[in-house]
């Protein structure tokens, strides 16, 4: 069956492009380790660059130029049409940070593993499709796809988290209540743990 072409007129309509490219995706690290005292200090640079990723576009935007101009359909690149939609495949990203991890292994009754990070992540267009984070949907200028290259909102220029686990010293071969029997069973072994995340 045919369709004409013109039965469109009025609606929005969409595109694939011809050629799609394939995202890449390149990650690079650099850290040094130093054991001091039984625990191990790691200060590291990681980083990653992607290019060819997805991101929705409508080429039928009203030029920046024309904004505010009445009546809106006749400013329109294609004017039979309300939206253009589709993907467009070259939008990229950038990410550096500085990262710093203090562990200690479990000694003792005690072990420690925390990690501090200094980053930046930049893009053209941010998308997700879960958290709530991936901001606009379409991006803001059709026309000048770069021009909304910047901060990320996924960008967090700092964090700071870990863990801690500590044994109770209660039980068979611990400082308190180490006689063993009921009491041990009841008493000894628990640990207390935290995580936390600044």
């Amino acid at each position: 069956a045919s369709h004409d072409p013109a039965g469109y007129n009025g609606q929005g309509v969409s595109f694939m492009p011809r050629h799609i490219p394939v995202g890449k995706n390149y990650q690079w690290s650099l850290g040094i380790q130093r054991e001091i005292g039984g625990m191990v200090v790691e200060v590291a640079y990681v980083a990653n660059h992607g290019s060819g990723l997805p991101y929705p576009v409508d080429i039928n935007q009203i030029p920046q130029a024309s904004l505010g101009l009445l009546p809106v359909q006749n400013y329109r690149p294609f004017p039979q049409f309300t939206s253009i939609s589709g993907n467009y495949f070259d939008a990229y990203s950038n990410y550096h940070s500085m990262q710093v991890s203090l562990r200690k292994r479990f000694a003792h009754g005690f072990s420690l593993d925390t990690n501090y990070v200094w980053s930046k992540m930049l893009s053209s267009y941010d998308s997700s499709g879960w958290g709530s984070r991936n901001g606009t949907n379409t991006i803001q200028n059709s026309f000048d796809r770069n021009s909304s290259y910047g901060l990320s909102n996924f960008d967090i220029p700092q964090s700071w988290k870990g863990s801690v686990v500590y044994e109770l010293p209660f039980g068979k071969g611990k400082q308190l209540l180490a006689q063993g029997g009921i009491l041990n069973a009841i008493v000894g072994g628990w640990q207390v743990s935290s995580l936390f995340i600044y």
